[in-house]
Parts: structure tokens; C-alpha cells; sequence
């Protein structure tokens, strides 16, 4: 039986160089992979550059103002109690 079916250039790239570190034909390797006598290597998901502008955007408003009000402690440290390991 013949399955045909559409892939992005890159994910077929990385087939083909996974092929390739194994010694085989890109169809020998998916055929593997489709019988299950060979795995995909764990791919970490590439970041999507809506989620990188998100991002961008959340510092922007976190910047935003040169004046960030930082929470003051309730506690205080002397001096001597933070080198009260050292002479």
C-alpha cells in the first residue's frame, strides 16, 4: 500500500538527516518508523515567533516605567548579622 502525504520542507530536512545518521533511504526509515522498529529522536519544539513577540510585549509592560515600586522587606539585616560568619 502506497500513503502519500504533505510535509513542511524542514520537517522533512530533519527526516531525511535522521535517515542519513542511520544509514538509510528517507522511505527505508519512515517505513521503520511506521512498523515501529525505529523511533524519532526527541525534538524540542521550536519557539513560535507570535510567542516570542508575546513575550517581547509582557517586558515592555513590565519596563514601562523607570520606576519599578519593589516591595520593601518587613525584616532588616544589620550588617553584623550578615557577616557574622567572617572575622
Amino acid at each position: 500500500m502506497t500513503v502519500a502525504i504533505q510535509l513542511d520542507d524542514q520537517i522533512v530536512e530533519r527526516l531525511r538527516s535522521q535517515a542519513q545518521i542511520r544509514g538509510l533511504s528517507l522511505e527505508e526509515f519512515l517505513r521503520k518508523v511506521a512498523e515501529g522498529t525505529e523511533e524519532l529522536p526527541p525534538t524540542l519544539p521550536q519557539p513560535a515567533e507570535q510567542t516570542v513577540r508575546e513575550f517581547d510585549a509582557i517586558l515592555d509592560a513590565l519596563f514601562a516605567d523607570d520606576q519599578i515600586a519593589i516591595p520593601s522587606s518587613a525584616s532588616t539585616y544589620s550588617r553584623e548579622d550578615i557577616y557574622s560568619d567572617h572575622d
